[in-house]
């Protein structure tokens, strides 16, 4: 009889322990999608109407030897080179609500480009690329003519190559990769290994998703410094 009591007592002690280690496993797994990374966006970045876009992969960059070409940059200037990158980035901006401000510790007395109700904007991310491609055309500018140059006078071009040089820099320091690259000899000299491990957020959802918000009525010229209703405008004041 003991003997019976004593294994009905041990067998509702372990069904509670599995009970309550299923309780936890079923807690933990919930807080899963919110572990990927994403509710350290909420925390300390500021807001941005892409967050539910906003996602995490681990990924290798490319250990990219000198002179190596692919679809944005090429030894030689061409014109199917500008249309890859008119195609990548978005022309249109995307639009936020008025309200939105103070998240973005903006003040709402300033004098925001409009559409309708809302204030143009664009993702920080699209105004380093169009720096970055800003930039490239500015080293190439006397190989090939590109448009958004023309009528632009050189000390104008130079002030904002500057100003494009500084953003990125601020980026680059805000942002203050802690990743390492490895020092390795190479034929007997030492070299580096630039294939580095990062976790990146999906660039693809986030152009996906300012594509598909943009505001189709407005447009985007010479990057983003200005924008206008006509699509070959060379851009004004909203």
């Amino acid at each position: 009889m003991a003997l019976v009591l004593a294994s009905r007592i041990i067998f509702h002690y372990v069904l509670s322990v599995l009970s309550c280690a299923a309780a936890v496993c079923l807690l933990a797994l919930s807080f899963l999608p919110r572990l990927d990374g994403t509710i350290c966006d909420n925390r300390f970045y500021s807001w941005s109407p892409a967050e539910p876009m906003i996602s995490y992969h681990w990924e290798f960059f490319n250990n990219t030897p000198f002179f190596t070409e692919d679809a944005f940059f090429k030894l030689k200037v061409a014109a199917d080179l500008e249309q890859a990158w008119a195609e990548f980035l978005p022309q249109h901006p995307i639009s936020i609500s008025s309200e939105k401000l103070v998240d973005l510790n903006q003040s709402s007395e300033s004098m925001w480009a409009r559409y309708e109700d809302q204030i143009l904007a664009l993702p920080e991310v699209f105004v380093q690329l169009h720096c970055l491609h800003y930039i490239w055309q500015y080293t190439h500018r006397h190989e090939y003519s590109y448009k958004n140059l023309a009528g632009v006078t050189a000390e104008l071009q130079r002030r904002r190559v500057d100003q494009c040089v500084e953003r990125l820099r601020q980026a680059v320091m805000c942002w203050a990769d802690p990743g390492v690259y490895i020092k390795r000899r190479v034929n007997g000299s030492i070299g580096v290994n630039l294939e580095t491990y990062h976790r990146c957020r999906n660039f693809e959802k986030i152009r996906q998703w300012t594509l598909a918000h943009g505001v189709d009525t407005i447009y985007m010229h010479d990057g983003w410094w200005n924008v206008s209703s006509l699509p070959d405008s060379g851009g004004g004041m909203i």
